[in-house]
């Protein structure tokens, strides 16, 4: 063994590594346990969100955001009274109809009468025809009985078919990330919402530059002296790179 060196791995690098693997593998596997949303951060303080992906299928490197906001459930009567420590609630439903689970993983507010102030994780919902009744499950019992004077908005997980950020001057859907690998159109996948990563470069990125949504679809951009006090960043340049071109970002969505 004279001379030869040896590198033994520390318990850390190796869940560094297994963290990798877990996050640069893709399922498009409609019964998966992890969800949407879990945040897990690696040993070099990269920061990853579970997510499922939208009807379109997805490249590595690009900005990410979550669905529109919809009228499945805005402001909306509960249906049924509901007792504390119950986690089956009724809820009128907007102008679309609800797929199953579609709120998985989503956020149950009461927002007005019994019960207002309280959320609630969905764990899952039944289907439901528009402008009918939902039946959701909810993760947590409820703390507060809810009447019928109840009102409620059910807000489906950001994490739930998320799509390359919007090329118009607004978003139209929270950025929760950019993607580090490929992923197929309604399958699951992790991004990266925090530390070092590559995204598309619009404009001429420099060392140091804040950098906010590109005009073009699922870029980012330096901040300029035009843009309103309350532009929201998303990073900072760690490379030079030119437009067009992916470079190393330090993301700070999380």
């Amino acid at each position: 063994m004279s001379g030869e060196f040896v590198y033994i791995q520390s318990k850390q690098d190796i869940a560094i590594q297994q963290l990798r693997e877990v996050v640069t593998a893709n399922s498009t596997s409609s019964n998966v346990p992890t969800p949407l949303g879990t945040y897990v951060e690696d040993g070099l303080g990269n920061g990853y969100r579970y997510c499922k992906v939208g009807a379109t299928a997805l490249s590595a490197g690009q900005l990410m955001q979550g669905p529109a906001p919809d009228a499945l459930c805005t402001n909306k009567a509960i249906a049924a009274t509901a007792s504390v420590g119950a986690k089956t609630v009724f809820v009128g439903m907007g102008a679309v109809s609800a797929a199953v689970d579609i709120l998985r993983d989503g956020i149950l507010i009461i927002n007005d009468a019994a019960g207002e102030g309280y959320h609630y994780k969905i764990e899952s919902n039944k289907a439901a025809a528009a402008s009918s009744t939902a039946e959701l499950t909810l993760r947590d019992e409820l703390m507060v009985a809810l009447t019928t004077l109840s009102e409620a908005n059910a807000v489906p997980s950001q994490y739930n078919g998320i799509v390359v950020s919007t090329d118009s001057a607004i978003l139209t859907g929270p950025v929760v990330g950019v993607t580090i690998v490929s992923a197929a159109a309604s399958g699951y996948c992790w991004i990266q919402s925090k530390g070092l990563a590559p995204c598309l470069a619009e404009g001429s990125w420099v060392v140091g530059n804040r950098l906010t949504k590109g005009s073009a679809a699922g870029s980012l951009r330096p901040v300029t002296t035009g843009d309103t006090t309350f532009e929201s960043y998303y990073g900072e340049v760690i490379r030079t790179v030119a437009a067009t071109e992916y470079g190393l970002v330090k993301l700070c969505i999380d």
